[in-house]
């Protein structure tokens, strides 16, 4: 299996009755759904894997188009808490099929 680095968490925050939601800049590294596999590597390189449960993209206004997006990710593993997964923890897709090629030579 592959995994790619699609992005790094810039904040992290609990909703009540839906649980964790990590927020980063999502690179468009590659695509990505609701149920698929994402690797979490903490700080302090704690490994989590878990799963996608929902996106989230968050609006902002800007004069020029980003390079990214700021999303976030609703995760499967609800039992964690804010201070988990803090500013720098990176998330990993898990899965061959999701990994965009490179077609520039």
């Amino acid at each position: 299996m592959s995994e790619i680095l699609i992005g790094t968490v810039d904040d992290c925050f609990l909703i009540s009755g839906r649980g964790c939601v990590v927020a980063f800049n999502y690179n468009r590294s590659a695509n990505f759904k609701m149920g698929d596999e994402i690797k979490l590597v903490t700080a302090d390189n704690e490994i989590v894997y878990t799963k996608i449960r929902g996106i989230e993209f968050i609006k902002y206004r800007t004069d020029v188009t980003p390079d990214y997006s700021k999303q976030g990710i609703l995760i499967e593993d609800t039992e964690r808490n804010k201070q988990k997964f803090s500013k720098g923890t990176e998330i990993y897709l898990i899965g061959d099929e999701y990994v965009k090629e490179d077609t520039e030579k």
